[in-house]
């Protein structure tokens, strides 16, 4: 299994991503979301796919009660990836929108993330 990570300006690109990883029945591939726009302090969310699906919320957008701190899930899936992983976060506190997914089809999401509108894609 692989980890891909796609960093998105805004809103709609992350959407379009979402949608599309869907649409290609990747969606129980995705392990996180995170988005500033979730929490009020700017700290960064994290909203785990299971939450953003039982809540029928995409981004954490609303989704509250399944945010957790940038600390917690989103840093765990970004360690591991030495200088990547701090690229990832630093983007994350400055207003970047993140999809992590675990993988086997790389080559696949990948593709998806870039068509999406991603503006970086990693993949380990």
């Amino acid at each position: 299994m692989s980890t891909v990570i796609g960093l998105f300006d805004d809103e709609d690109s992350l959407q379009t991503a979402i949608s599309q990883l869907e649409a290609a029945e990747y969606d129980d591939d995705i392990i996180e979301v995170v988005t500033n726009a979730s929490r009020a302090d700017g700290s960064g969310a994290v909203v785990p796919a299971a939450a953003m699906a039982a809540t029928g919320q995409s981004g954490g957008q609303g989704a509250a009660v399944a945010v957790v701190g940038l600390k917690d899930a989103a840093t765990r899936a970004l360690d591991g990836l030495g200088d990547e992983g701090n690229f990832f976060k630093e983007a994350a506190a400055d207003g970047g929108k993140l999809i992590i997914i675990k993988t086997s089809s790389d080559a696949e999401v990948e593709s998806i993330l870039e068509n999406a509108g991603a503006s970086r894609v990693y993949s380990e």
